[in-house]
């Protein structure tokens, strides 16, 4: 009764108009029928952390430099267990972790900018209008074997009216309330979101879902690799210089 109770409450939260023209509600439908995948089929548990942010000035996040995502990553908001951080899931050893209609999967959260950019209870990273923001999913931020990891984003309008995910002017006065829903997502840089495939490990293909997450590791050359590639590039530098003389 006290999970329904909050989840009742939190979906009124993100329905509601804000307080501030500034602020922005973001998340999923509750009881939404299509559910939230890891690499290897199993639904996501409240190991699992929802971030909402933007990249530093002149970085592209792409398969190729995720090791650099983490120090370039201003965090606007984020939504994990328990539940009255924003993100409602099963423990990772819970009975009924794996069962679409025990394991509810639900995160809401809600935030305001100040009028200088900042995120008023948040940190010292300053946020400009139309900056594009993503949702970053991940168990850890450390690529590993057993990382999990999803960045997706709503870059255009779609069919219905959404809104596409830039940071409003934060001194300006909106007419409506700025809501993002993680249904309108459009893109994936990493993971999958709404049948739209990105970068990354896809172990287990789980049928329709709302999104997935991948495994970053296939993405980083192996330090032997990499040496070797490096190795056949001088190799066949030297080649070709010795035919020129």
């Amino acid at each position: 009764m006290k999970r329904l109770l909050l989840l009742i409450f939190a979906a009124l939260a993100i329905s509601a108009p804000l307080a501030r023209a500034t602020g922005i509600g973001w998340g999923n439908t509750a009881f939404d029928s299509l559910k939230m995948y890891d690499s290897q089929g199993s639904l996501l548990d409240n190991t699992f952390t929802f971030e909402l942010g933007t990249w530093a000035t002149g970085f592209t996040p792409t398969a190729t430099n995720v090791a650099s995502w983490s120090s370039n990553w201003k965090v606007i908001s984020s939504a994990f267990a328990p539940d009255v951080n924003g993100w409602v899931s099963l423990d990772a050893n819970d009975p009924g972790v794996n069962d679409p209609d025990q394991n509810i999967q639900y995160f809401s959260r809600s935030m305001t900018f100040n009028s200088n950019g900042t995120v008023q209870g948040g940190g010292p990273s300053i946020f400009t209008t139309n900056e594009q923001a993503y949702i970053w999913v991940f168990n850890s931020k450390t690529v590993t074997p057993g990382s999990e990891w999803a960045l997706v984003t709503d870059s255009s309008l779609g069919a219905t009216s959404d809104d596409i995910w830039r940071v409003p002017d934060p001194s300006g006065v909106l007419n409506q309330p700025v809501l993002w829903n993680l249904e309108t997502a459009d893109t994936a840089v990493f993971g999958s979101v709404n049948g739209v495939m990105g970068a990354g490990d896809q172990g287990v293909d789980p049928g329709a879902n709302r999104l997935q997450t991948f495994n970053p590791v296939s993405v980083v050359p192996e330090p032997g690799s990499a040496l070797l590639v490096l190795l056949a590039g001088m190799a066949v530098r030297m080649r070709r210089r010795s035919r020129q003389y």
